[in-house]
């Protein structure tokens, strides 16, 4: 039997520096978490993008209701 055993691989950072400029530039073009998470790839999901513009303080924005 020929068992072959692979050394196991360092896991990717998540947030790399060019994730976070994009994540930082696309928030304030006004983007919604659920679309930058889809721009920026898996793993990034709409929560991490939450937590990461918290940790970033980056400003809160205002929901605009469009009235018909």
């Amino acid at each position: 039997m020929n068992v072959h055993f692979t050394e196991p691989t360092e896991p990717q950072p998540t947030w790399t520096a060019a994730r976070i400029e994009l994540l930082i530039s696309l928030w304030t073009d006004g983007h919604s978490a659920s679309i930058i998470a889809a721009k920026l790839g898996k793993p990034v999901t709409r929560n991490a993008v939450i937590g990461k513009v918290h940790r970033l303080h980056l400003q809160n924005r205002r929901a605009t209701v469009k009235l018909p």
